[in-house]
């Protein structure tokens, strides 16, 4: 090999590296931390910083230059969360709590459809009866058609702060002239509870996804807390369904991104950890789902880490949180990067043994801990819990007779187990012939 092109060899392996996955771009002017993050929408990537600071920005994804814009009308206390208007394209929502005041909804409105200039509403727009949101916090933006016509956007709030509590509130398109209307005429309606409170590390996004309508329009929620319980929000049903587990724990800094692929996977991220842990693609329903590992993350993360997906350009925009400025381009995140050292895949060491009657699933325990084995069907849905109780150290084995939680036998198909103990999560697959 020519001596002279050794150098630039060895510069261009890490460089190969970094664009198969994050890529770091021009830091965001104020550190994020907790109740900061980030939404895309009409070629910016909008970010509050929170952590007890009232700061606005756009980041113009053409120019690769950060804007500052007029501040959030409060300081963000301690928790926070943000939220692009999809379809219309004109409002930024943002829901924060707030030092001695009442928490609010506020809404940035966009004098026009491009562009970034805009002002804030006016006039408070307070959270359902005067309530608090706190740590997990979340909000989803879905489009509402009515006669094939847009007529405004359906807001959706999980209330965060250890509660079960979500709600949504109708928003019309605002008037077109120059100056936003503020809110809305109508008032938060309260929908089904999400099964468990929703803590530190919630988050929630709704998937445009137009491939399986007989599914129903949903939106996608993590529930935090250190916990893997993932949900899916059927919207015309006003029903959650238990989906399959997260692979990694949920913890603050969590956040979720929905239209990846074209509405085929959604995007994660799970919080603080004391490795660099890797991004998490979500297959949805019909395309067997499942949570794959992808892209290694350029740090460690903390609160206020946030991950937002621009579905025009197939790219996804990472801040990491945890009173820093790092922001972050991946151009490919649902495809599978190169392998890292600080990478430990969670590889199974349980087996099952299936009978013309039954399945047993043996597992093994290195401590006394919490183990929980469910059972899905290929669209994600949970059919059966097997278990959810404390064992001891030691060889377990527990048996499905491939029954639903009713009792009723299940159709033949492929199903898949999965075995949640000590942090991790383990996910097997099995034919029922």
């Amino acid at each position: 090999m020519n001596k002279h092109l050794l150098p630039v060899l060895l510069l261009l392996i890490p460089l190969a590296f970094a664009f198969a996955g994050w890529e770091p771009l021009p830091p965001v002017p104020e550190p994020v931390g907790a109740g900061g993050g980030i939404t895309y929408g009409g070629g910016y990537v909008w970010c509050i910083v929170g952590d007890d600071n009232n700061g606005f920005y756009a980041y113009d994804v053409t120019t690769g230059e950060w804007i500052s814009l007029d501040d959030v009308p409060e300081d963000i206390y301690y928790a926070g969360a943000i939220a692009y208007e999809v379809g219309l394209g004109r409002r930024i929502f943002v829901v924060a709590s707030v030092e001695d005041e009442p928490d609010q909804l506020f809404i940035y409105t966009k004098y026009h459809f491009t562009g970034y200039e805009g002002e804030w509403n006016e006039e408070p727009i307070y959270l359902p009866n005067f309530e608090e949101c706190g740590p997990g916090v979340a909000l989803a933006c879905r489009p509402c058609i009515k006669n094939g016509y847009l007529i405004g956007t359906w807001l959706y709030l999980l209330l965060g702060n250890g509660t079960q509590q979500f709600y949504c509130r109708f928003f019309p398109i605002p008037d077109t002239g120059v100056g936003p209307r503020g809110g809305s005429l109508e008032s938060w309606q309260s929908l089904q509870p999400i099964p468990l409170p929703v803590k530190a590390g919630g988050a929630v996004c709704w998937n445009k996804d137009y491939t399986y309508r007989q599914l129903g329009d949903s939106l996608f929620a993590l529930v935090g807390g250190g916990r893997t319980n993932f949900y899916c929000y059927l919207i015309g049903r006003n029903t959650w369904e238990e989906r399959e587990p997260s692979r990694l724990p949920q913890n603050d800094g969590s956040s979720i991104a929905g239209g990846c692929d074209d509405g085929k996977e959604l995007c994660a991220i799970f919080g603080k950890s004391q490795n660099r842990e890797r991004h998490w693609k979500y297959n949805i329903p019909g395309y067997e789902p499942v949570w794959d590992d992808v892209h290694t993350l350029p740090t460690i993360l903390g609160s206020g880490a946030s991950i937002t997906y621009d579905g025009n350009r197939d790219d996804a925009y990472l801040v990491i949180g945890g009173g820093r400025d790092g922001f972050y381009i991946n151009r490919n995140p649902t495809e599978e990067g190169p392998q890292s050292s600080n990478v430990f895949p969670i590889v199974p060491r349980s087996r099952i043994l299936d009978f013309s009657d039954k399945i047993v699933i043996h597992y093994s325990t290195s401590v006394p801990t919490n183990v929980r084995i469910l059972v899905y069907n290929l669209l994600g849905k949970r059919v059966k819990t097997l278990i959810s109780t404390n064992v001891e150290k030691g060889e377990h084995q527990v048996t499905w007779d491939k029954t639903d939680n009713s009792n009723r036998k299940v159709a033949k198909g492929i199903y898949f187990i999965t075995i949640t103990k000590e942090g991790e999560t383990e996910r097997l697959k099995v034919t029922i012939r």
